[in-house]
């Protein structure tokens, strides 16, 4: 059997982990129904979960006890009614998390202690609720994604889940994903090894789901761990209620999320593992295909009416392609049940060499995909002449990188060794989690190596990945224990410090240098550096039209916010553009570009953009632009552009190696409200000078002397540019501008002394 027996197992853990799992099962489902009728009611699926784990009975005499009940009550209160807001982006995702969320914060939402909790939290210091140093370091409305708990809240959870949307409930329902995984390991693994998976799973979360990632990737999380838990328990002991919650595993992966088609592999694998061992397993699996068969359309249904046009077509697959998987599956469990039930004796005649032949064909494909596995990567980064610099990286398909950022190279060939072993030692059960669980992976591994989006693209697929990949490789290093006990620990803990090396350094790649900063000054330093290095590239006003130039047609393209004024730049109209379902040409500036996707897709509404390229003009050898804004600065304007924020670098062509004058033009955002405004300049730590503004001289042509030794073997001078008192025009009464402005700067130069 596919779970061992183990003398540490405690039945009333895994009574209480299953009802949790039933528990929070059917209130999700009664949430979505409810919303689904127009009559959603938080307070009466409350109830619901609190009653289901109150009554369902696994072991067929035992209720669960009280403590099962308030665990419910207070995993699920949490999450459901204390920590969503008014401001979700219910369109971002189908399914569970805009039926769920969404309807929880208009109806269910406990907001009433809420001007109390913020009163109380002021009262104590708490200071500057509109920003938070976390992985990205901007404030709260730099991304809509991010602008999802109120101040309180987020002052409250940030330092440790960062500044995220709905981090709280990730943090509630990220608990309940890892104690679910932490059961399923146990009972597939039947070792003390399940601790060595549950923390790594404990480490993703933390870095992963949490920090960077969405509600619905921890909800994918929990559902991925509850289908495994229950197909493990369906085949060691069939009823009727394992089937159904593995079915029900399956029925929210789909309706979560929008590739959740790709879980379907589980179903006719069970379907085939329970009808071998008794034909009295009949009723249970046609009750574990017909629930399945429902969710599989009622998530076509959701797909097309409650993603608000996000997911038509679904990306990168299609919805038609993934139907058809999805009914592929069906129809082979269906076929092996009436097989089994018209023909019983033809059933038992042949199933013993169906299943050596199939046992034998997943071990084959074991090894295919350790090849696929090579070939992806030697092609993707052994192959890759930028030599792993993470700015010249931005030019390429950077994707088994995504892959491996999340799981390490060693992990996963190691989870692949730990399918082949799986099947080998657990013949078929083996198959029924190992073979599942190595598709998602390596369709994972190859989805990445053609998308052109940004995390998001792999971001859906790491809820199946992570659980699956984590699964595999704990069970790898058990087997390797037995005869090898030292050796596998000390594998296992480098491999752990190899993943936490490696999560750290996502957080340098070329992709997550603009995130560290805020998109949009992020995006400023990865172009000053480019350009610094002499590589040619684009401009769009669109970060997923610079998505899908960069990946999918090799025009490496920056994302910018703004027009553009430069004489060095002019607006492109010959590159290609992705809207609708074609390939259009852009007739020109401001047109229709579509949302991240590859082309023959239709994602999301068409919105405008233009993109620059370099001018045809040949330029004046002996003329050379003499500054480049970096980090820190609003949209250009005609004029010039004014700051963003406290601080602002800027680049400033180094004419001679002699003393020389800077001479910065600009004036300042004062008035009689804020009436000086004074800003230093410095280069480096060292400071240069300092320019003072105030509302008798708004406006100044400063020079300031910089000493030779600043300019000795440079081509650019590097400034900084400090803001003491930042303001908005709406703040000061100016206008209905809400940026934070401070310093506009007109023109900056470096002239050397006579």
């Amino acid at each position: 059997m596919l779970a061992q027996e183990s003398q540490t197992r405690g039945p009333s853990f895994m009574s209480l982990a299953i009802r949790i799992s039933a528990g929070l099962l059917i209130a999700s489902l009664a949430a979505i129904i409810l919303s689904r009728l127009g009559h959603f009611s938080g307070y009466l699926v409350f109830a619901l979960a609190i009653a289901a784990a109150m009554i369902i009975r696994p072991n067929g005499h035992e209720r669960s006890p009280v403590i099962s009940a308030l665990v419910l009550a207070i995993s699920f209160a949490t999450y459901a009614f204390l920590y969503s807001s008014e401001d979700l982006d219910a369109g971002r995702d189908n399914g569970v998390y805009s039926l769920l969320a969404y309807n929880i914060a208009q109806h269910g939402k406990v907001s009433v202690a809420m001007p109390q909790l913020d009163d109380v939290i002021a009262r104590i210091g708490v200071e500057n609720l509109g920003f938070y140093p976390g992985i990205y370091g901007a404030a709260s409305d730099a991304h809509a994604q991010f602008n999802h708990l109120t101040p309180a809240l987020r002052a409250a959870f940030v330092d440790v889940f960062g500044d995220h949307e709905l981090a709280s409930s990730n943090a509630v329902l990220a608990g309940i994903a890892v104690f679910l995984f932490a059961i399923a390991l146990w009972e597939i693994i039947g070792s003390g090894w399940w601790v060595f998976g549950t923390l790594g799973l404990i480490v993703n979360v933390a870095f992963v789901y949490v920090s960077r990632s969405s509600l619905t990737e921890t909800f994918a999380v929990a559902a991925v761990a509850m289908t495994v838990l229950f197909v493990s328990l369906t085949l060691k002991k069939p009823s009727a209620t394992n089937a159904l919650f593995a079915s029900g595993g399956l029925g929210l992966l789909m309706m979560s999320r929008v590739d959740g088609y790709l879980a379907l592999p589980f179903l006719p694998l069970l379907t085939f593992a329970l009808a071998r061992h008794s034909l009295e397993n009949i009723k249970i699996t046609m009750l574990a295909i017909s629930t399945t068969a429902i969710f599989l359309v009622w998530s076509v249904v959701d797909l097309r009416t409650f993603s608000n046009g996000y997911f038509i077509a679904l990306w990168p697959i299609g919805l038609k392609q993934s139907v058809a998987a999805g009914v592929a599956c069906l129809s082979v469990s269906i076929a092996i049940v009436a097989i089994a039930k018209l023909l019983p004796t033809t059933w038992h005649r042949y199933s013993p060499s169906v299943e050596r032949w199939g046992v034998g064909l997943a071990k084959a494909f074991v090894p295919l995909c350790a090849v696929l596995a090579v070939y992806a990567l030697v092609h993707s980064v052994v192959a890759d002449d930028t030599r792993y610099d993470m700015y010249l990286a931005f030019t390429l398909v950077r994707a088994p990188r995504e892959l491996t950022w999340y799981i390490t190279v060693p992990g996963l060939f190691l989870a692949i060794y730990g399918a082949y072993l799986l099947i080998s030692d657990r013949r078929p059960d083996g198959v029924v989690v190992a073979l599942p669980a190595l598709i998602l992976i390596m369709l994972f591994l190859f989805y990445t190596r053609i998308t052109p989006d940004h995390p998001w693209g792999a971001r859906r697929w790491v809820p199946y990945t992570i659980p699956a990949t984590l699964m595999l490789v704990t069970y790898a290093f058990s087997r390797f224990s037995i005869k090898h006990k030292l050796a596998a620990q000390i594998a296992a803990l480098s491999l752990a410090f190899l993943y936490c090396f490696q999560q750290n350094a996502m957080a340098k790649n070329w992709w997550f240098v603009p995130l560290q900063s805020n998109w949009r000054t992020g995006y400023a330093a990865l172009a000053a550096e480019l350009t610094r290095r002499n590589r040619t590239f684009y401009l769009s006003t669109y970060s997923p039209t610079a998505s899908v130039l960069t990946f999918i047609y090799g025009i490496p393209t920056v994302p910018i916010n703004g027009k553009q004024n430069d004489p060095d730049v002019k607006e492109e109209t010959s590159l290609p553009k992705v809207c609708g379902a074609f390939l259009e040409q852009i007739q020109g500036s401001n047109n229709d570009v579509e949302w991240i996707g590859p082309p023959n897709n239709v994602v999301e509404k068409c919105i405008s953009t233009t993109i620059y390229s370099p001018s045809d003009d040949t330029p004046d050898p002996d003329v050379i632009p003499s500054y480049r804004l970096l980090a820190g600065w609003n949209a250009a304007e005609e004029w010039g552009s004014w700051t963003s924020g406290t601080s602002a670098g800027a680049t400033v062509h180094v004419q001679s190696e002699r003393p020389s004058k800077l001479i910065v033009d600009g004036f300042a955002l004062v008035n009689l409200k804020s009436p000086n405004q004074t800003v230093e300049v410095y280069s480096g730590e060292a400071h240069l000078g300092t320019i003072l503004f105030n509302v008798a001289a708004p406006s100044k042509k400063a020079a300031i002397d910089v000493p030779v030794e600043f300019l000795r073997g440079k081509t650019d001078l590097s400034l900084t540019f400090r803001i003491s008192n930042p303001n908005s025009p709406l703040e000061l009464g100016i206008s209905t501008d809400p940026r934070t402005l401070g310093f506009a700067l007109r023109s900056l130069s470096l002239v050397p002394d006579s």
